[in-house]
């Protein structure tokens, strides 16, 4: 009875430690921002955590004007007219959609100084992970020593 207990032990240890090792890493949540002028919707590309999407939509009675960026992006050659753009940032670059309104009375509106109050979380340069996952290797060897230390407390009990 005591080698079934430590067998059944021993495969539910490792089947429970292993699950989590093999979870795959879960896409962050699209940001929305809102302006005078429109919203921005900011998506992270799962892939490449500093790489961002970036979509404008005017509000009625705006017209999209194009993107400002203060600080280093790639790709150099990106058309910062199309209202979706997708775009690679280093730390502390600042994009900003420029909305107009389309009466031509009215000069174009300039994005504000201050930052907006849903302002983005600050990139910590880690990769979005779900709970429960962890560093597959390191979860693969825990499930190894929990079997092995299984094995071995039943060996000790057969004797």
């Amino acid at each position: 009875m005591k080698k079934l207990v430590s067998i059944i032990l021993a495969l539910v240890l490792v089947s429970v430690l292993s699950v989590s090792a093999f979870a795959e890493v879960s896409p962050v949540a699209p940001i929305e921002k809102t302006y005078e002028g429109g919203t921005a919707t900011i998506t992270t590309v799962p892939s490449s955590p500093s790489q961002f999407i970036y979509e404008a939509t005017a509000k009625d009675g705006y017209k999209f004007v194009g993107w400002e960026i203060e600080g280093a992006y790639a790709p150099a050659d990106l058309d910062l007219t199309k209202p979706t753009i997708t775009i690679t940032l280093e730390d502390g670059t600042v994009v900003v959609p420029v909305f107009e309104k389309i009466d031509d009375t009215v000069e174009p509106t300039e994005p504000e100084d201050e930052e907006p109050e849903d302002e983005e979380p600050e990139d910590d340069g880690k990769k979005p992970v779900s709970p429960g996952t962890g560093d597959s290797m390191a979860m693969l060897a825990l499930a190894v020593a929990a079997f092995g230390g299984a094995v071995i407390s039943k060996k000790r009990l057969s004797k």
